[in-house]
């Protein structure tokens, strides 16, 4: 009897197996997972209506709507916030949220170095700059001494 129910046991378990991997390929290669581009309907003119002015119905404000906020200027007399130019070069140390960076920034002026604060690439973060830099001569000198403090940077030019 055990040699009929080994091999019957592992014929419904490699059956089980593949019922089970061959719904989840199928699943994954369903339309319903692929994303569609549903272009509009084309409109058609509408016929001419009479001369007839309806009275003006009042337009609803539209709501205000919710600006991202900017982070606050920073409260630290030694942080400015900068605005960089078109044409700077900075060294960008970091992108973090304003109190992160002004951590962050209390180091890098342990480090004799003076970084700055620019809007980031998202409305919470902000930019952790060094610069701008004039020639190439004060940049090179910069990025040797981030790289002697082994501090991560790259060079952004605006």
């Amino acid at each position: 009897m055990p040699l009929v129910w080994i091999p019957a046991t592992i014929c419904v378990g490699l059956l089980i197996a593949a019922v089970y991997l061959g719904g989840r390929i199928v699943t994954a290669h369903s339309p319903a997972t692929v994303a569609v581009q549903i272009k509009p309907a084309a409109t058609v003119p509408a016929k001419p209506q009479p001369n007839v002015q309806a009275p003006a119905a009042p337009k609803p404000e539209a709501a205000p709507q919710p600006e991202a906020e900017a982070p606050a200027l920073v409260s630290d007399q030694q942080t400015s916030m900068i605005d960089p130019q078109t044409g700077q070069r900075y060294i960008q140390v970091a992108a973090l949220t304003l109190e992160a960076a002004q951590r962050y920034m209390g180091k890098l002026r342990e480090a004799k170095l003076e970084p700055h604060v620019a809007p980031g690439p998202r409305p919470e973060l902000v930019r952790v700059l060094i610069g701008p830099f004039a020639d190439q001569d004060s940049l090179t000198r910069t990025k040797s001494e981030l790289e002697s403090a082994r501090i991560d940077h790259f060079v952004r030019k605006y």
